[in-house]
């Protein structure tokens, strides 16, 4: 999870039409890291690891997850003051090669533009109508934005990931009221660049285990609820969750942001030059 930073909460937007691209066929036969695959058998041995495997499991599990080599959803993203009132709203199509490797592309039109992110893996750039941005906030939010749109879209099955750190901080209140299990989740030297600045709480259902909702902290706090859950296949993901702003004690100042995904597909890779600027 490279880079990404409060704005990874605010990621772009979605365009439903988009021309089919060509896949590569028998993607079951190219190996994914040995390590990252070990990574959910090294989830610690206490109270906090027995809750991420729990969700793990009632997402679909570990094996589902890791059989799938893309993934591509639409999302829809409001934005509001601090009023209340919707200022923006846009859609974006995000496509990523999951396993072996990390790939992005997320593109979407807005006031007569096109845009376009790419991250293969290495480096990440971002398109305005087929002009590269190179201006130091939009390189940011071209990391920003395809890291952190799935890292979030890929929970819980992320918690496990090779230097996450987890801390079980007990029973809590979240601001619907509801009673979760806390864990805090730091990221180990070495193990992108979040460590050391990002900090993440998630709060979990203490019968089912599912995601309630996390808190954010970069500089700034803010509480993401985690409204409604679709199942693809094998696996459950989030559809709806509103984010806030809010205090290190969970109270919430004014809502900044509400995100929908939908034709969530599960699928074979794409090709690499998919990933690729000039495409």
């Amino acid at each position: 999870m490279n880079r990404f930073s409060t704005a990874l909460l605010l990621a772009f937007a979605i365009v439903a039409c988009q021309e089919k691209q060509t896949q590569m066929q028998n993607p079951s036969e190219i190996p994914i890291d040995s390590t990252f695959l070990a990574s959910y058998d090294n989830l610690p041995q206490n109270e906090s690891g027995d809750i991420v495997r729990e969700a793990i499991a009632g997402a679909g599990g570990w094996e589902a997850w890791t059989r799938n080599q893309s993934l591509s959803y639409n999302k829809t993203i409001t934005f509001y003051d601090t009023l209340g009132n919707e200022t923006r709203t846009l859609t974006q199509l995000h496509e990523y090669n999951l396993f072996p490797s990390f790939k992005a592309r997320i593109t979407w039109s807005e006031n007569g533009n096109n845009y376009k992110i790419i991250n293969n893996g290495q480096q990440a750039w971002k398109f305005e109508n087929d002009i590269q941005m190179t201006d130091e906030q939009n390189v940011n939010s071209a990391y920003n934005s395809s890291y952190g749109s799935h890292y979030v879209m890929s929970m819980p099955f992320k918690l496990a990931d090779p230097g996450c750190q987890l801390e079980y901080e007990g029973m809590d209140t979240i601001p619907d009221g509801t009673t979760a299990h806390r864990i805090k989740v730091t990221y180990a030297e070495g193990a992108g660049s979040s460590w050391n600045y990002h900090t993440w709480w998630y709060f979990f259902d203490p019968d089912t285990k599912q995601l309630l909702g996390n808190q954010f902290y970069g500089g700034g706090y803010s509480f993401t609820q985690y409204e409604n859950f679709l199942d693809v296949d094998d696996l459950t993901f989030n559809e709806v969750r509103h984010s806030h702003q809010s205090d290190s004690l969970l109270n919430l100042k004014y809502i900044s942001s509400s995100y929908r995904n939908t034709d969530v597909k599960l699928g074979p890779l794409f090709s690499d030059e998919y990933f690729e600027p000039a495409k």
